[in-house]
């Protein structure tokens, strides 16, 4: 019972490390705290804290799930509430599976419980693998990976050299130092694990202090509107107008900024029915001072076999960018057929969007190449690394842009955890971030991941900023995960040398000890 209670603590205090929360520290804690149960765990055992560790974390750190399900989807509570329970379920699978592995290997080897590989390497290894699971199967949910909790730590100074994946390894691997240091060893073994983790630290401080990218020197004047329109008239045609005004009226203001944000699905009606009646008017409007507005806005494909959601630029629809990577069951259906209009939810309007295509090239906007990715998508840093080639010479990309509608999770950990996540991206990839949201929180990221400045949430704002614009590649924008990959495999295999030339004599392949009960 006390080992089940160790898993729940740690559960409880791995989502304390992420945003609103900040305390970095906790989710190290709680990684050594589950690699200390591993230690001793049978398989049957491992599957148990596992499971454990990994319901209670989701189900405290996405409990806004069962937000976006009851208020805005329209789901009795009980619904929202198994819904909620089942999703959470899926993402606990992958904690128990690195459990599963981490024990599976530890028996297979003989490893003993205090063995160095085990602790520094297999554990690691396992929670890296698992990570990367979850940020592609069944489409991918990478919400709270390990890394993002480190984006203002020091370890957060790798991100522009091994990303947020490595950023994660190096935490996990950083837990394991700290358990390591903590067991019953030699001085020696003691001193050697502390100095690797004190130098780790350092390394990562220093680098974020490094300038993985370069100034060009030009800044781009950009304004950022949050409408703070209800959710609910999102889709709502009676309210086009009323919309329209709104964004209208804020932006006018604001005109002789560069380039004029709006959030994504800013007008609940699709551009072309809007495009001569309004959206060229006010863009020529804009243009007499010098500015280009930017709109989120459903698209309808040619044809009308579809609709996308996309940014366009106000007035000139050739420049434009459709989501890539939707949110399923929120912009589409899976097993359509089977599901639609069982509950409220599976029948909410426009859900049932069709995927951008892949490999769509930076946005020209106001004289400068940016990176675009709506909502959800930047929690996928490869659909921006596709923006990027060419980056390293002068007319690359200078900037990002994300735009995203944050009102479905109302007053919950999402805005903030979202919020840390575009930190990330502008941490690996050495870029400012112009990020539009809806209700809040919209705000300016600086190159190093710093918010510059950022609204209330629940509130109707205006924000301005003059954002550098930056050449040059960093080492993670130029070869993503491959190094990180690379040399994970290149210590795998040192690993597999060691332990058939040692098998027999090597003092952390003795025979497990009995788990204390």
């Amino acid at each position: 019972m006390r080992r089940r209670f160790i898993a729940v603590a740690a559960g409880i205090l791995y989502p304390l490390g992420f945003a609103p929360f900040k305390f970095y520290p906790l989710s190290l804690i709680a990684m050594a705290l589950l690699f200390s149960l591993w230690r001793f765990d049978t398989l049957k055992e491992a599957a148990r804290h596992g499971l454990l560790f990994g319901l209670t974390a989701f189900m405290v750190g996405v409990s806004w799930v069962y937000v976006a399900i009851h208020q805005f989807g329209n789901s009795p509570a009980v619904v929202a509430l198994l819904l909620t329970l089942l999703f959470v379920a899926v993402l606990a699978f992958f904690p128990l599976l690195c459990a599963v592995l981490v024990v599976a290997v530890r028996h297979h080897w003989q490893l003993s419980s205090n063995s160095p590989g085990l602790l520094l390497f297999v554990m690691p290894f396992f929670w890296l693998l698992t990570e990367w699971l979850r940020s592609w199967i069944f489409t991918g949910f990478p919400w709270l990976s390990l890394g993002y909790s480190q984006t203002e730590a020091p370890l957060g100074g790798f991100a522009p050299l091994l990303g947020v994946l490595g950023v994660s390894w190096l935490t996990a691997l950083s837990a394991a130092l700290l358990l390591f240091i903590a067991l019953p060893q030699t001085a020696s073994y003691r001193y050697r694990a502390s100095i690797a983790l004190l130098l780790l630290w350092l390394v990562g401080y220093f680098s974020y202090q490094h300038s993985w990218s370069e100034a060009t020197g030009r800044q781009i004047a950009v304004a950022l509107v949050q409408g703070n329109a209800p959710q609910e008239t999102t889709w709502d045609t009676a309210a086009l107008a009323t919309r329209l005004e709104l964004y209208q009226s804020l932006s006018r203001p604001l005109f002789g900024q560069q380039l004029i944000l709006w959030p994504e699905n800013a007008i609940p009606g699709f551009y072309h029915a809007l495009h001569r009646r309004f959206f060229a008017p006010l863009a020529a409007e804009a243009a007499r001072f010098g500015s280009e507005i930017v709109t989120g806005a459903p698209v309808q494909q040619d044809r009308g076999r579809g609709y996308y959601t996309s940014l366009v630029v106000a007035g000139d629809p050739s420049r434009i960018y459709h989501k890539q990577h939707l949110v399923p069951f929120g912009e589409y259906l899976p097993f359509n057929q089977l599901l639609r209009g069982a509950i409220a939810f599976f029948n909410l309007p426009m859900s049932d969007f069709s995927a951008g295509p892949t490999g769509q090239q930076a946005l020209q906007l106001a004289g400068e190449t940016v990176a675009v990715t709506i909502c959800y998508e930047d929690l996928f840093p490869d659909i921006l690394r596709d923006q990027l080639p060419g980056s390293d010479a002068q007319g690359g990309v200078g900037l990002l842009l994300n735009a995203s509608n944050n009102a479905w999770y109302g007053d919950s950990f999402a805005p903030h955890q979202h919020l840390q996540i575009a930190q990330m991206r502008s941490l690996e990839f050495g870029r400012a971030t112009a990020r539009v949201t809806t209700n809040g929180i919209s705000a300016f990221i600086g190159v190093k991941g710093e918010i510059i400045s950022q609204t209330r949430q629940f509130t109707t704002a205006t924000l301005t900023a003059d954002l550098p614009v930056m050449t040059g590649l960093t080492p993670y924008g130029r070869w993503g995960d491959r190094p990180l990959w690379g040399g994970l495999l290149l210590g795998a295999l040192a690993l597999l040398f060691t332990y058939f030339r040692l098998r027999v004599g090597d003092r952390g392949l003795s025979p497990p000890p009995a788990a204390p009960r």
